[in-house]
């Protein structure tokens, strides 16, 4: 279960609230392809090959980067940890919306954490 379920499924936000903030933080999270050329890992025609194979393949952008020659695994990673990083949490934005108070924030992390702990 994904914590914005929970968040529903104890009446805590609706569906509409979780998909509001899911849709913000798909829009903030920077692509690989784009913090890779920020970095200067790969070019702008390098990136629309990845690209365009992207599109015709069910391979991540990684890994057919990867395969293409144009970035190392650990590259790779690196771009990950940088987008994982920059996500802003689900939690947070609905303390930012105020749908949620910082304490029930808390109070459902411990609780939807212990639940998957003991599943």
């Amino acid at each position: 279960m994904r914590f914005g379920d929970y968040l529903v499924s104890r009446n805590l936000a609706t569906p509409e609230q979780i998909a509001k903030v899911l849709e913000f933080q798909r829009s903030y999270t920077r692509p690989l392809g784009k913090l890779a050329r920020e970095l200067g890992y790969i070019s702008r025609k390098e990136n629309v090959q990845v690209l365009l194979e992207n599109i015709k393949s069910e391979k991540r952008y990684g890994d057919i980067a990867i395969e293409m020659g144009l970035l190392t695994r650990q590259q790779v990673e690196d771009l990950m940890e940088i987008q994982k990083r920059d996500t802003v949490m689900i939690g947070n934005l609905l303390v930012e919306d105020e749908v949620l108070t910082k304490k029930q924030l808390l109070g459902a992390l411990k609780n939807f954490i212990a639940l998957n702990v003991s599943s």
